[in-house]
This record gives C-alpha cells, structure tokens and sequence, in this order.
C-alpha cells in the first residue's frame, strides 16, 4: 500500500468537515501532534526479538494513526503553506493497525508453538530443549529419545513453524548443488541421477532440503556462486568436479561458507572432502585389462582440468608402470561429457598406427559412446576391443554387449558429504576432513 500523508492542523469545534489536502509534513512529526491532542487509554512496550516496539491503544480517533490520508480542516490551497514540498513522504507496507494485528498474531503463533512443545515433552517424558533438538534434525540426539518424541508430535499432529524457525536460527535449512552441466544432459546423466537422489533423501532425515542449480558455462556458474553468497539462500553448498586451481574453493573459504567438496583437493586438510578411491580405481581397471592380456591400453578422460580426470590417469600410468609397459601419451584423450566429443575423441584413438585393443573411459556414458564408435567402425567389443567404465550405472545392463564397470559408492558418497555439511553449518568440525569410498570392479562382456 502506499499511501500520501498529508498536513493537517486539527481544530476544535462543531462542525468541522473532512478533506484532502496537498501537503505533508514528516509521518512522525503529525502522529506527535495527535498523540498530544488525544489521550492514550495506555501506552504498552513490547520487547520482540530485541526489538522495542510501541503500541497506542487509544479510545478516540484511533483512525488518525492508521488512515492518515484523510484529516480535519485542511490548509487551503490558496494559503502558503507551512511544511515545504521535502516533507512529502510516500510510506510502502502495512498501516500501524495492520503492523499490530501482524507482531500479536506472531506472538501468539510463537507462545503456541512453545506450549505445543511443553505438552510433547511432558508427554514423551523428555525436556523441552530435547523436543527443539529433535524437531531440529540434532543427529546427537539418543535414538530412543527421538523416537519418543517422534511418536508424540505423529500422535498430536504437531507442525513446526518454518518461517519462525527460519527467522530465529537465521537458517534456511536449504543446502544448495551447482553442477556444470546442460539441464537436458543432466537429465540423462545416471550418476548426478542417483548422487542427487540420495543427498535429497539423506538431507531430509536432518529436516534440510536440497537447493540444484546447473550451469551451461563456467562463467554462469560463477554468477550462481556469487548470488548464493550475496543473498544466502542456501545454509551450505555440496561441490562437485574440483578443479586444479578452483576459483570456487577459494571463494568460499575467504567468506567461511560452510561447504563440502566431493572430490580430492591440494593440500587434502584444507577443506572437507569425500571422494572415490580415483587413483586406485583406475589401476584396479587397468591392472585388470593387463591381466586378460591386452597389451595397449588407452584412457578416455573427461575435461583435462579436472581433478578425477588427472587422478585416474596416475592410477593409469602406475598400474602401466606395473606391469613394465611404457607410457604412450598419445594413448591417452580427453572430452567434454557428451556423445558427440566422446565419439570425437574415440575416433582419434581408433586412426591410430596400432590402434589399442582396450579402452578405459572416465564414466559410463563415455564409455559407451566409445562403445558405439567402435562398433560403426567396424570393431567387435570385447573381441577386438575391450571397454571399461566407471559408475557401474544401471545403463551397464541394457547395452549390447553390457558393460564392464567401476563400481563407485554413490549412497556412501550422498551420506558422507551431507552429513559433513550439516555438522559445518551447525558448528560441527567434522573428523577426519578428507574420507574415501572404495571401489570395485564389476565384471561383464565388455571386458
């Protein structure tokens, strides 16, 4: 509502009449004036939140106070008037009435939520400051307690005020994902699928929920990073695909915003992570080609600046140096995540003079681009070429022939990381920062 406050000066007398006039002085200076001219019945003060808030309660012309707009015997416009053009003020929101009816209904919402939780704590034979832990998602809270208290709010069919919540532990209870992906190749994308799945399930068991952004460029995602900050939409962040030099990482560590990186980081105790076992994974597949007897083995790697991308290749070279086979680098490729660059890159090892007799692939889905691109080129997989993936997604058992796959621990990755995140953001130093997943090898036609 906006509405024109404007100069009046009250008379007394019969038969005054009511109009609107042009000019205004300061809301405050003409709600003095009739504070003066008409008796309160009582003045309370109410402490809320920290804040002091005042509150006229008058028996007569209450009006003034809340419809300001329209006052007795104006100024003329013809008269020169005595407050200046600057006092004219537009206020936006709520009248002092509706401010009223707003601070007592709060009130009351928070004395009734309070009473509610005494109830459930009498009833669950607990305190009450272990009925706010349990609403709050506090996992230190004895499992046999939560339950009871859990019982008692199903059976009363208590419902916590979100916003009060929110408002008092200036907490969103969001946690926020930014992925650089195209929105259309995340939808197909089986491991973001289950990994985002799980953290939304994981999440709400703590009473938090899951905020995914996706970003097209680096630039965007960027932006998102900074607005997240700037308005605080997210209490903290789940980051996925590290980089060498992770502007992101950086970022959030000079403003202590609470995060959680899955993947590896340099130096490892900077920040809290939780990753695969990339290095060992890789030289577990690898190793494995070897030992059915392949003798050129070649690496499909994601974008070359990721960290997962790098790791994987060590584990690589060192299951190669293992077995006495030098490194050949022009064995090794790299592509964005999508058919067409995966197809590109395939296609770049396959010209080669000999060309390889197996193919390790960072993930699933470029392995079976790879896949595809052998097979319209003539190649048989496993006979002429053998594949392996990483994720072990569910799309290892609907292509021809199925693919083997690295088997990385989605569920145990979504849990770790949530859980860490939760504990940062309230007040919690998770021990130890860094954990591994373990990985193992599931073994189809493919390989």
């Amino acid at each position: 509502m906006i509405a024109r406050h404007r100069q009046v000066e009250p008379l007394t007398g019969v038969g005054r009449q009511i109009h609107r006039v042009d000019r205004a002085p300061a809301v405050g200076q003409l709600r003095r004036e009739c504070a003066a001219r008409v008796a309160p019945r009582a003045l309370n003060v109410h402490h809320i939140d920290g804040a002091v808030r005042h509150r006229f309660v008058v028996q007569q012309q209450a009006r003034l106070h809340h419809r300001l707009r329209i006052a007795p015997s104006p100024y003329r416009q013809e008269q020169t008037p005595k407050y200046p053009r600057a006092h004219i003020r537009q206020v936006r929101g709520l009248t002092l009435a509706s401010c009223l009816w707003y601070n007592r209904n709060r009130i009351l919402r928070e004395r009734m939520a309070d009473l509610k939780q005494a109830e459930i704590a009498k009833l669950a034979g607990v305190s009450q400051a272990t009925v706010s832990r349990v609403l709050k998602g506090d996992p230190q809270v004895n499992a046999e307690m939560r339950e009871r208290v859990l019982a008692v709010v199903q059976q009363l069919g208590y419902v916590p005020d979100a916003r009060a919540q929110s408002l008092r532990s200036q907490r969103t209870r969001l946690l926020g994902l930014v992925i650089h992906r195209d929105p259309d190749a995340l939808a197909g994308d089986p491991f973001f699928s289950a990994l985002i799945a799980m953290i939304v399930a994981q999440a709400g068991r703590y009473d938090y929920h899951l905020c995914v952004d996706t970003a097209r460029t680096a630039r965007s995602q960027r932006a998102i990073y900074e607005e997240l900050l700037r308005t605080r939409r997210v209490d903290g962040l789940i980051l996925v695909e590290s980089e060498t030099q992770d502007r992101r990482i950086e970022r959030l560590s000079r403003e202590g915003f609470p995060f959680v990186l899955i993947g590896r980081y340099d130096p490892e105790d900077a920040v809290c992570t939780v990753d695969n076992d990339n290095i060992g994974a890789a030289y577990m597949a690898t190793d494995y080609l070897l030992r059915t007897g392949r003798q050129r083995v070649a690496y499909l790697g994601g974008p070359a600046g990721l960290t997962v991308t790098r790791d994987r290749l060590q584990g690589y070279k060192a299951a190669l140096e293992a077995h006495s086979i030098g490194y050949d680098p022009h064995r090794v490729v790299f592509a964005d995540f999508n058919a067409r660059s995966a197809a590109s890159a395939t296609t770049e090892l396959l010209t080669q003079s000999p060309p390889p007799d197996a193919i390790i692939a960072l993930d699933d889905m470029l392995a079976i681009a790879a896949m595809r691109t052998a097979k319209q080129q003539g190649y048989r997989v496993p006979e002429d070429l053998a594949v392996v993936g990483f994720n072990d997604s569910p799309l290892c058992e609907y292509v021809e022939p199925r693919l083997t796959s690295i088997a990385v621990e989605i569920p145990l990755l979504a849990r770790k990381a949530t859980e860490m995140l939760i504990g940062l953001i309230e007040g919690r130093e998770p021990t130890p920062k860094r954990q591994i997943a373990p990985a193992r090898l599931v073994k189809r036609e493919s390989a």
